[in-house]
């Protein structure tokens, strides 16, 4: 069923302009009972952590939706839609997904054949088959979104999560629905930057609708220019390790220079590897391990245990002592997240092992609130158990967590001191 044809005849018959509406178009992709949820669940990387059954069926859309872009200029995203149908939702979830280079790893790409597409695959398991209507944007730059995404950008890429946040609640009326009034925000590695600044965003929004009753950023980038930026240019003896780098500073370069223009990519990159990102990231289309397999290859020619071999001298100095005055460290220094109140109840998850995003980003965003006199009763972290877990596949077993917050509070989870 189209329901974009739906929304047509409902703007036409009720005078409602098509540019007063946020929502676009809304494409069913697929359904999923909850036998299906049910046995989908067991198949993602949950390293023995017990889900949460599933509590609905649901229907699943591609959507398009009205949002903005760098520069404020409205533009048309792409993102997924999931409703609960056989009960009535809780509310809604916002869910922002993690680091892809590839314009088809995101959420608007779930396959009717039940093919896992990532993140958005066990957000649509653990969050929507619970009973949230879920929303969960591809971001600026991916899927049908136009230009290069920014990277890592919290306060660009959170207007993606209120806007689609606005189109499913206009999606949920088109279909007759009547949600709970929860509100919930999550959001796993770049996604956790993202989830933070959204909530921040949305929790002075003037329709306390729109506001967060609970938010669970995971394994995220918040101490960027501290905790984060001191890893990525650490030396290191595993390759792995710094291939995971040199494909986040790439990925960190090419937005800088592509989607907010602050320097060109040669102030930023030595001349053989500006070249090598240019020639692999331009089309957006390629696979995120071959491209770090790539990436990692050129950089090696320079060092192969120091992702920050690729950056000119200049770039890495003015990284390290955080000089604002280079318009590039600016745009990162603006994207850290620390001096902030949540509102409502928040819970920080990450694996205390991270290789990629390291924990220590969480340690210190919760030792700031904190010191802003934020106790257990707003602010909790909870490290997820490691069981051989990596940032790669730590997203299910977080979502677990999430969902249980959500579903019941902090009282859901045993209390831990902090870390």
């Amino acid at each position: 069923m189209r329901v974009c044809t739906v929304i047509a005849l409902f703007a036409a018959c009720f005078g409602v302009l098509a540019q007063d509406r946020t929502l676009v178009s809304a494409d069913k992709v697929g359904s999923l009972s909850r036998a299906q949820a049910r046995e989908a669940i067991q198949a993602l990387p949950l390293a023995g952590t017990q889900a949460p059954d599933p509590v609905a069926w649901v229907d699943w859309y591609r959507v398009k939706y009205r949002s903005t872009d760098v520069q404020g200029k409205s533009v048309v995203l792409s993102g997924m839609i999931a409703v609960p149908l056989q009960k009535t939702p809780q509310g809604y979830a916002v869910y922002m997904h993690g680091t892809t280079a590839d314009k088809n790893a995101v959420p608007s790409r779930i396959a009717p054949n039940f093919v896992a597409s990532g993140e958005g695959w066990a957000a649509l398991l653990l969050l929507a088959a619970g009973g949230y209507v879920l929303a969960a944007p591809d971001y600026l730059g991916l899927g049908d979104g136009p230009g290069v995404h920014p990277y890592p950008n919290g306060p660009l890429n959170a207007p993606s999560g209120v806007d689609i946040l606005r189109a499913a609640k206009e999606l949920v009326v088109d279909l007759h629905r009547k949600p709970g009034t929860k509100l919930v925000v999550a959001g796993y590695s770049e996604g956790g930057l993202n989830a933070a600044w959204l909530t921040r965003i949305l929790q002075d929004h003037p329709d306390p609708s729109m506001r967060p009753t609970a938010s669970a950023p995971m394994a995220g980038p918040y101490d960027l220019m501290g905790a984060q930026m001191r890893s990525i240019l650490s030396r290191r003896v595993n390759v792995l390790d710094v291939a995971a780098r040199v494909f986040l500073i790439s990925l960190t370069g090419y937005s800088i220079a592509y989607a907010t223009q602050d320097a060109p990519i040669t102030d930023i990159f030595i001349p053989a590897f500006a070249t090598k990102v240019d020639e692999l990231l331009k089309t957006g289309y390629v696979e995120n391990e071959t491209l770090a397999k790539e990436l990692y290859l050129s950089a090696a020619k320079s060092d192969p245990f120091w992702a920050g071999a690729v950056l000119t001298g200049t770039f890495r100095d003015a990284i390290r002592s955080g000089n604002a005055d280079n318009r590039a460290v600016k745009r990162l220094l603006d994207s850290v997240i620390l001096d902030w109140t949540p509102q409502s109840p928040l819970l920080f998850l990450g694996l205390a092992n991270d290789n990629v995003v390291v924990f220590e980003n969480t340690k210190v965003a919760l030792r700031a609130m904190r010191a802003k006199g934020l106790g257990p009763d707003r602010v909790r972290l909870w490290p997820l158990p490691n069981r051989g877990l990596n940032h790669l596949d730590g997203h299910a077993v977080a979502l677990v967590a999430a969902r249980r917050f959500f579903d019941g509070g902090f009282a859901a989870l045993p209390p831990l001191p902090d870390p």
